[in-house]
Order: C-alpha cells, then structure tokens, then sequence
C-alpha cells in the first residue's frame, strides 16, 4: 500500500468517502479513531473535516518527540536531527550522502595511507559537537548508543 508520511492512502480516500475518519500518531505510528462513522447519515463537512485532518498531518508533521527511526527518516530527507536529552547545548546531526571519484590530496591520510586512485567516500551520519575546551566542531562518522535508538526525544532542528 502507498504512503505518504505515516499515513496511508486507502485512509485518506475513506476519510473522503465518509467510512472512517482517522488520524496518525506520528510519534507511535499507530492508529487513532477521532470519529467513526459509516456513509450513511453523515453530512459531506463531516467528509471534508475527516480529509483534512489527514491532509494537515501529511504538510506539517511532527518535529519533536520523535523516535529513532523517524529521525533517521528525517535525516535523509535532508533535515537536522537532535536529542532533547543531549548534555551538549547546540549538537545536531545530519546525514553526508557521500561522494564520487575522489582524489586523495598529498598530505591527507588517505594519500598517507599508499591511496592514489579515485575513492568513494560513503554516506555517513556526522554530528555538530563542543569539545571540552568550546570548541564547535564536525564529528564524521557519528554512532547511535543504545540509549539514542531508543529514545523518543528526537526533534528536527529547524
């Protein structure tokens, strides 16, 4: 079945129809009936109403207290990611999609590591991070702890 966002196609069209009006919780991903109702004796606004809830989910969805899989998702559409229960103020992280035929430059550690030819540079996940002196930095090749993939603390950093 198609989707857009967390919720499904065949939902929308019976949200039109007037069969059931329901609604995605992002953060869960699961089901809820707001109002649920048959075609018969329901008014075309009571239709329309139950299309646009859908429809506003679809536009604006949730940006905080996401779980770990709806950051990743977030991630590869583009967007920054973070924890609320990060200890360091500012950390975000976004994903690098990677890059093609690249040419180690002489001094670099791939040049230093006997590489001459083009390389791939694989997509990775990098964080915006403070050391312990301030200093703002990148962090290429960021891991998730247990504690991050199943945390549902994640927002979209705007």
């Amino acid at each position: 079945m198609l989707k857009i966002g967390d919720v499904v196609i065949r939902e929308l069209f019976d949200a039109v129809n007037c069969k059931t009006n329901v609604r995605m919780d992002h953060k869960k991903s699961e089901k809820h009936v707001i109002d649920s109702y048959t075609s018969e004796g329901n008014n075309r606004s009571d239709c329309i109403r139950g299309m646009l809830i859908l429809l506003n989910d679809m536009v604006d969805p949730v940006k905080e207290d996401l779980t770990f899989g709806a950051a990743i998702e977030a991630l590869k559409a583009g967007l920054k990611v973070a924890r609320k229960g990060w200890n360091g103020k500012g950390m975000w992280l976004i994903l690098v999609t990677g890059s093609e035929n690249i040419k180690p430059v002489a001094g670099t550690p791939y040049s230093k590591a006997g590489l001459t030819s083009e390389i791939q540079i694989l997509p990775h996940i990098d964080m915006y991070t403070t050391d312990s002196t301030g200093r703002r930095a990148m962090l290429p090749g960021w891991l998730a702890s247990q504690t991050d993939m199943l945390s549902e603390d994640w927002v979209i950093i705007e």
